[in-house]
């Protein structure tokens, strides 16, 4: 993918791309570009942490959560990271204090709550975050395959039937979206 050079957002969507098909790694320099864009920027300093964190690597996710916290503290994505950070170093209750009363939150929110929640051990908190999300629809791949932060729910027939549930409406959304478009016959 190629960038608009002077633009953030630009090289953070080519990060994140890399997430969903299990290629973090390769994102990493886009995200460390986007960073030197806009050092203040909140999303991109998460995408960079978040990057960090799904590599295994959340030593390096630290300045990046200081960052968020130091710019808006409080802030939903500063709390995430700092608790992925905390779940992965092996300092669950710290990761759960971290996002101890975050309510109200939309599918994509509470998916992304719902991964240092698993990470931490509070599969059943998880669980039914990742519910409620993906019955509003959350792409099955990176749910099934490539995010780490659910391996502790990998095998839990809870877990297995949210990933069905997230086939399904993919498979929902995609048939609606090429009905007329050539590919298949109108219902």
């Amino acid at each position: 993918m190629e960038c608009d050079p002077l633009s953030p957002m630009s090289w953070l969507l080519s990060t994140a791309v890399t997430w969903f098909v299990g290629r973090a790694a390769e994102g990493l320099s886009a995200a460390q570009r986007a960073v030197e864009l806009d050092p203040n920027h909140l999303i991109v300093r998460w995408a960079r942490g978040y990057t960090n964190c799904i590599l295994g690597r959340p030593v390096d996710a630290v300045e990046d959560a200081e960052a968020i916290a130091s710019i808006a503290p409080g802030v939903f994505y500063g709390r995430q990271l700092a608790a992925l950070i905390a779940a992965q170093e092996g300092r669950p209750q710290e990761a759960l204090t971290h996002v101890e009363g975050i309510i109200g939150l939309d599918h994509h929110h509470q998916f992304h709550l719902a991964e240092p929640l698993a990470a931490a051990g509070a599969a059943d908190r998880a669980i039914d975050l990742l519910d409620a999300a993906v019955k509003s629809f959350h792409p099955p791949f990176y749910l099934e395959s490539h995010c780490p932060f659910f391996e502790p729910l990998r095998g839990d027939p809870r877990f297995e039937a949210i990933v069905r549930t997230a086939r399904e409406n993919s498979a929902a959304l995609t048939a609606r979206l090429t009905v007329g478009s050539g590919d298949h016959d109108e219902p």
